[in-house]
C-alpha cells in the first residue's frame, strides 16, 4: 500500500509543520482538505511561528508567549508577519497604511521603541527629562528626570515586558567638550494589557568628574561602563544593581574610539576595529561584581587585554583592490544580546580615487562556543560585511543610524550622489548573506530635516522625528 502524507496522524503532520518556513506554509495548507484542515489547529500555527522566529520577528511585542494566543490571533500574527516579509523583500519597500503625525511639545530625540508594541521612549532635552509615549493614541503616559545631556545608553535589556537601559548623562546642555555626570539605569514596565506603561529611574551613580566615562553596558543583576583617566589605559566600571557593590578592572588596552563593549552571557566583551581587522578582549564574570561571587566591596583588578588573535573581516570589496583605502569608524551598535547578532560596526571606506563611490562598511557578528582553534574564550566572531554605497548623512540632531533589538535589520540614512534616502539592510543569519533595500518616503517629508530614526521590525514601523517636532509614523507592514 502506498503510504502518502496525508495518510500520516495530525501530530505527524504538525511535526513536518513545524520544519516549514513560513512563506511555505500558506501553500502547503492549499495543498489538501486535509492540509487545509491543519489551519484550524493552534497547534499548527504555533509550530509554524516557532520555526519563524528563529530567522525573523514575529508581528507581535518579542516576549508574546504564542501558547497562550487563541487560534485567530496566531493567525493574525502569522498573517501579519508573512506581509511584512513580502514587503521588506522588496527591492523598494513599500508604504502599506496611512501614516500618522504627532505633534511634540518641543524638540525630541529618539531612545527606544519597545519592539512589537506603540511604546517609545523620547528625550525631552529642554526640559531634561526622557518620557513614555503611546503613538497610536499620541498619549504621554509617564516621565522622569535624566538631565538635558545622553552621551551614551546600552542596547535595552528585556525580561517579560520589563525593559532597562543605562544611560550616561548630564545636567549641563550638551558640548563636544564636557563629559557624563552620571551613570543611570532607566527601567520601562509595560500592564498586562499594553494599554498603559511606566517609566522610572532604578539606578542613579554620580560619576567622578576624572574619568572619561563612555559605552553603557547592562544585564540583570550588572551596570557599568568603558572608561578613562587622562588618554591612559582603558579601565572597566561596573556596579551591581542589588547591592550597589563596584568594581574597577584596569586593563592594558589603550583607549580609542573604535571601542564599544557588550555584555553576552553574564561576560563582557570590548570590540576594537582597525581597519579590515577585529579584536575581542573577555572579560569574565568572576571579575565582575555579581552576588553569587564573594569579593570585597569597592575591589579593583587587573586584567591582561592585549594577548588576543586579530580576527580578519573578507570580502570587505573587491572594487577596492588596487586603491589606497582608509577606514573611519562610525560606532558600535549593540542589538539585544540574547539576538542571534550580538554586535553591529560600522565604517566609512574612504578611496584614493574619485572614480570609485565611499561606501558605509557594515559588520553583522555572531556568538559561537569556545574554540580553542582561536587561542581566546571570545564568544563573538565575525559573520557577514556588506558595503552601502554612499556616505552616512548626519541629522542636526540624533542618530542617522538605527539598528532594531533583533539585530536583523539596520537603517541608515545615506546621502548618495547628492540624493538622501533611507535604506534598510537585512542580515539573513541562516545564509549568512544580507540586502539592502530602499525605503518608499511620503512626499511631504523632507529627510534633511530629519533628527532621529527609530524602526521597529516586528510591527514593520518606521519612527521619523523632524526639526518642525513632528513625529511620523510610517507603516510598512
Amino acid at each position: 500500500m502506498m503510504v502518502t502524507l496525508e495518510s500520516f496522524a495530525n501530530e505527524l503532520l504538525l511535526e513536518v509543520a513545524r520544519h516549514l518556513p513560513l512563506e511555505d506554509a500558506f501553500p502547503f495548507l492549499l495543498l489538501s482538505r486535509r492540509f487545509y484542515a491543519l489551519s484550524k489547529e493552534r497547534g499548527f500555527w504555533i509550530a509554524i511561528l516557532r520555526m519563524t522566529v528563529l530567522t525573523t520577528p514575529l508581528f507581535s511585542p518579542s516576549y508574546m508567549d504564542m501558547t497562550l494566543c487563541n487560534l485567530d490571533e496566531l493567525k493574525y500574527i502569522a498573517i501579519r508577519t508573512r506581509r511584512r516579509e513580502q514587503n521588506w523583500n522588496r527591492p523598494e519597500i513599500k508604504i502599506i497604511g496611512p501614516t500618522k503625525t504627532i505633534i511634540c511639545d518641543g524638540p525630541h530625540s529618539l531612545i527606544f521603541q519597545a519592539p512589537g508594541t506603540e511604546f517609545l521612549i523620547l528625550h525631552a532635552a529642554e526640559r531634561g527629562v526622557a518620557v513614555c509615549l503611546k503613538a497610536d493614541s499620541a498619549t504621554l503616559i509617564s516621565s522622569v528626570y535624566v538631565g538635558p545631556s545622553i552621551f551614551g545608553q546600552s542596547p535595552p535589556h528585556e525580561q517579560m515586558g520589563k525593559y532597562s537601559i543605562a544611560l550616561l548623562t548630564s545636567d549641563v546642555p550638551h558640548n563636544p567638550d564636557n563629559s557624563p555626570t552620571r551613570l543611570m539605569v532607566l527601567t520601562f514596565v509595560m500592564s498586562t494589557s499594553h494599554d498603559t506603561a511606566e517609566l522610572s529611574a532604578t539606578f542613579n551613580h554620580e560619576l567622578s568628574q576624572d574619568y572619561n566615562h563612555r559605552d553603557p553596558f547592562l544585564n540583570s543583576e550588572i551596570v557599568g561602563a568603558l572608561r578613562l583617566f587622562d588618554s591612559t589605559n582603558l579601565e572597566i566600571l561596573a556596579f551591581n544593581l542589588n547591592t550597589n557593590q563596584a568594581a574597577v578592572l584596569q586593563s592594558d588596552t589603550l583607549y580609542d574610539a573604535q571601542i564599544g563593549s557588550v555584555s553576552l552571557g553574564g561576560d563582557l566583551y570590548i570590540v576594537r576595529d582597525h581597519r579590515e581587522t577585529s579584536y575581542v578582549h573577555f572579560c569574565p564574570n568572576r571579575l565582575l561584581p555579581y552576588e553569587s561571587i564573594s569579593k570585597p566591596n569597592n575591589y579593583r583588578f587587573f586584567l591582561n587585554c592585549d594577548d588576543v588573535p586579530p580576527l580578519i573581516w573578507h570580502g570587505i570589496d573587491a572594487s577596492f583592490f588596487g586603491c589606497d583605502i582608509w577606514f573611519e569608524p562610525l560606532g558600535i551598535l549593540n542589538p539585544d544580546p540574547m539576538a542571534k547578532i550580538p554586535v553591529v560596526t560600522l565604517h566609512h571606506i574612504f578611496v584614493d580615487d574619485e572614480q570609485t563611490p565611499r561606501v558605509v562598511n557594515i559588520r553583522f557578528w555572531t556568538s559561537r562556543p569556545k574554540d580553542p582553534e582561536y587561542g581566546s574564550p571570545s564568544y563573538l566572531a565575525p559573520a557577514h560585511a556588506i558595503n552601502v554605497h554612499g556616505m552616512l548623512r548626519s541629522p542636526s540632531r540624533g542618530s542617522s543610524r538605527l539598528y532594531t533589538s533583533s539585530g536583523y535589520h539596520v537603517l541608515l540614512m545615506i546621502e548618495n550622489r547628492g540624493v538622501l534616502s533611507l535604506q534598510l539592510v537585512r542580515y539573513k543569519p541562516t545564509v549568512p548573506s544580507s540586502s539592502i533595500h530602499s525605503l518608499e518616503i511620503p512626499p511631504s517629508i523632507e529627510l534633511d530635516s530629519i533628527t532621529g530614526l527609530s524602526v521597529d521590525d516586528h510591527l514593520g514601523v518606521i519612527y521619523l522625528m523632524d526639526s518642525s517636532r513632528l513625529l511620523l509614523r510610517i507603516p510598512y507592514a
